[in-house]
């Protein structure tokens, strides 16, 4: 790859293999939307680049999704405290700095998004244990070939690319999609709670 278009070509490459888990996708949205009606949280990390995304995608997911008459997401970015990274960091290790985050705030049958480029992340893993443990649902995204993270989590999107970089980037697309498709999702619950409230009221005045 020695040239801007022959990375896009590549990219494009991977988009079109990624047809194939859009089922895994879409099982994220609902994943998500269930939580918000439920008032449970979403809970991301990553490191590096992910953790960029991690934040990025909390921060579509608690603001661009609101919508009137609908629950918010509630969704935490374990990466967005450093003094409490650092702290673990220092004072324990860094392998543990999602893990101990996750046993004072998380709650049974939370969602947990972990992202991972490699895949085989330690404090990454440690949290996905964790949250496990602590019965939450668990849902990867990896790249290359899904590492440890892709068998331990209960669903995992996995881009099949050596470059980190364009995993990344097909990181992002998809949580931008989430994003989107979890709006419409809470639009159409909205609309399905407000008709069913206009049949009952108008039974009741019957």
């Amino acid at each position: 790859m020695n040239s801007f278009i022959g990375y896009i070509d590549h990219v494009a490459v991977l988009l079109g293999e990624l047809k194939r888990q859009e089922g895994i996708v879409l099982q994220l949205v609902d994943e998500i939307v269930s939580r918000a009606t439920q008032s449970k949280q979403v809970i991301v990390f990553g490191n590096g680049g992910s953790a960029a995304t991690a934040s990025h995608f909390v921060c579509d997911i608690a603001k661009g999704t609101i919508t009137p008459g609908c629950p918010r997401v509630r969704a935490l970015c374990l990466t967005d405290n450093t003094s409490l990274v650092t702290a673990w960091a220092n004072d324990e290790s860094y392998d543990s700095i999602f893990a101990e985050q996750l046993k004072g705030c998380l709650d049974h049958d939370d969602l947990v998004v972990a992202i991972s480029g490699s895949g085989n992340s330690p404090n990454v893993l440690r949290a996905v244990e964790a949250a496990k443990e602590g019965g939450a649902t668990c849902f990867g995204l990896c790249g290359f070939d899904g590492g440890q993270l892709a068998r331990l989590a209960h669903y995992a999107v996995v881009i099949p690319a050596e470059n980190i970089q364009q995993v990344e980037d097909i990181h992002l697309l998809i949580l931008h999609s989430v994003s989107l498709l979890v709006k419409e999702r809470l639009e159409e619950w909205q609309k399905a709670k407000v008709l069913v409230m206009a049949s009952v009221n108008s039974r009741g005045r019957r």
